[in-house]
C-alpha cells in the first residue's frame, strides 16, 4: 500500500464487500476477495478468518486454500502453511504458486530436496515461473551444483533479468 488514496481504497472495499456477504453469508468467493483485503492491510488475522468461511462454505475451493497457505507462510506458520498448501495441490495439482509456495515453506525450513521438488512442479506447469527459477538455481548453488545454476541463470536473463543480476550478483559471483 503506497498512499493514502490506497488505504482508503481498501478500506472502503472491506466496506462493500462484508455488506455483501452481510446480505449473502455463503458467498465463498466474497470472502476469499475480503481475505484478500484484509492481506493487503496486514491483517491477517481477519484474513485467516475470511479465507477459512471461504473453505467452510467451499471445502473443494482450492484457491481458498492456496490463500490461506500464504497468509500461514507470510506468518511463518509453516506446519498451517504445509498443510493448506498441501490440501490446495491435492484439489487442483496444476496451480504453480501453490507448488512454489510450498517449496519457499520448505525451503525456509531446510527441507531442500522437498523444496526443488516443489519449485520443479511449478516450472513444469509454467515454465515462465520466472520466481521458480530462481530457487531452483538458489538451491542448486546451495548443494554445489553450479553448472545447473549457470543454465538456470541463462534462461533467467531472458525470462527475468532483474532476477538474473540478483542472482549473479548475490550469489554465483560468491562462487
Amino acid at each position: 500500500m503506497n498512499t493514502h488514496k490506497d488505504s482508503a481504497h481498501i478500506h472502503n472495499t472491506i466496506r462493500t464487500l462484508e455488506a455483501v456477504i452481510t446480505r449473502n453469508p455463503s458467498d465463498a468467493q466474497a470472502h476469499c476477495t475480503l481475505g484478500d483485503a484484509y492481506f493487503d492491510i496486514e491483517d491477517y488475522h481477519s484474513s485467516i478468518k475470511e479465507y477459512k468461511n471461504a473453505i467452510a462454505l467451499d471445502p473443494s475451493n482450492a484457491h481458498a486454500h492456496y490463500l490461506l497457505g500464504t497468509v500461514y507462510g507470510t506468518l511463518e506458520r509453516d506446519t498451517e502453511a504445509i498443510e493448506t498448501f498441501c490440501k490446495s495441490i491435492s484439489l487442483d495439482p496444476d496451480a504453480p504458486k501453490a507448488h512454489y509456495w510450498l517449496g519457499y515453506v520448505y525451503t525456509n525450513n531446510k527441507r531442500i530436496d522437498e523444496a526443488k521438488r516443489c519449485f520443479q512442479q511449478a516450472v513444469d506447469i509454467d515454465p515462465h515461473f520466472a520466481e521458480a527459477h530462481y530457487f531452483i538455481a538458489l538451491l542448486d548453488i546451495l548443494t554445489g551444483n553450479i553448472g545447473k545454476a549457470m543454465e538456470k541463470y541463462e534462461l533467467l536473463k531472458t525470462l527475468a533479468p532483474d532476477l538474473a543480476e540478483k542472482l549473479y550478483n548475490d550469489e554465483i559471483d560468491r562462487k
